[in-house]
């Protein structure tokens, strides 16, 4: 399941955010969410959720628009999510989250970020499901 999200995590973060993680480090967190939910929680579940932000133009989104748009995902989601940046692509981690509170989230993080600007967000998200 990592390895689909691998090109993502290659251009590091800068971004002075408390709980934006570097993409290596969100990469490294979802490596050890899943060992964690496979001994703590073995029929546990956990989604990935992804939003591509562009202009309605197609045009790629202005620096000065990161913060707001960071700032909306942080006011649509718990504290024990974890979000990570790179470019115009934004990731979360949503522990203890099925595919339906996945899709909630998505959603609302889709009208959040679109009430902004001008502002086209596309929105995809993985549930993984451990069992033994």
């Amino acid at each position: 399941m990592v390895r689909e999200y691998e090109k993502y995590f290659r251009t590091p973060s800068t971004l002075p955010y408390r709980r934006i993680e570097m993409p290596s480090t969100f990469k490294q967190r979802v490596i050890e969410e899943l060992n964690r939910l496979a001994r703590y929680y073995p029929n546990g579940a956990f989604s990935i959720v992804y939003l591509k932000v562009t202009r309605s133009d197609g045009s790629n989104v202005p620096d000065y628009l990161h913060n707001s748009i960071l700032n909306a995902i942080e006011r649509s989601v718990r504290a024990s999510d974890v979000i990570g940046h790179n470019d115009k692509l934004y990731f979360l981690l949503l522990p203890y989250t099925d595919r339906e509170g996945a899709r909630k989230v998505s959603k609302k993080l889709k009208n959040n970020i679109e009430s902004l600007d001008d502002l086209v967000v596309t929105t995809g998200f993985e549930e993984i499901r451990l069992k033994r």
